[in-house]
């Protein structure tokens, strides 16, 4: 459910007007974001409910979570979690940047329902330390079959005509410095190294 399928709902079900839950439904998700934004830095999950895939391979390895405290709360976890995202991206386009000799300096196109989340997506852009372009119709399977139901109905002549499109996109741009970067992939490697320590049998 996004959130003007949450704003209706909660209007329908109330005698409140749609801009008043929207204005609340705002605030709540404001509240949240900040929440997360500020909270510890030194939690990491490792989410290998069913093993760890590339570059690790480990079928053995089970989730864990690692530096938590008695402080830890909720917000805590649920930031770890969405980081851990990035991390897990990280090494499959450092593995891919290795295996296939890429150069650097190319942006990244991303899409899917994690880019509505724009904690993650400015966080992903930090730990890759690249622009990320994200764009703002998020259902691009649906635009992509669009695009081909186009091209044989004829509403578009070819390909060159989809690309005049003026499709926009939000842009994420590293915020946070090198240094630190390089420190947090220092501990995911560590809690990713910890959890691979207690095997579990298959």
């Amino acid at each position: 459910m996004n959130k003007t399928e949450l704003v209706e709902a909660i209007a329908s079900s109330t005698e409140l007007t749609k801009t008043d839950v929207d204005k609340v439904v705002t605030a709540l998700v404001e509240v949240v974001t900040d929440a997360l934004a500020k909270g510890d830095k030194d939690v990491y999950v490792v989410p290998a409910f069913s093993g760890l895939g590339t570059p690790y391979w480990d079928e053995k390895c089970r989730g864990a979570i690692f530096g938590m405290t008695r402080a830890t709360s909720r917000e805590v976890l649920v930031k770890a979690t969405l980081e851990s995202i990035a991390y897990q991206t990280y090494d499959v386009i450092r593995t891919m940047t290795e295996e296939a000799g890429l150069v650097d300096g190319y942006k990244f196109l991303v899409d899917g329902g994690a880019t509505s989340n724009s904690y993650l997506m400015q966080f992903q852009s930090d730990i890759l330390q690249k622009e990320l372009l994200c764009p703002k119709m998020k259902e691009v399977t649906a635009l992509g079959a669009y695009f081909m139901a186009g091209l044989n109905a004829g509403v578009f002549k070819d390909f060159e005509d989809i690309k005049k499109l003026d499709l926009s996109y939000q842009k994420f741009s590293p915020q946070m410095e090198y240094k630190e970067s390089k420190q947090r992939l220092e501990k995911w490697n560590k809690a990713v190294a910890a959890a691979r320590l207690f095997e579990w049998k298959v």
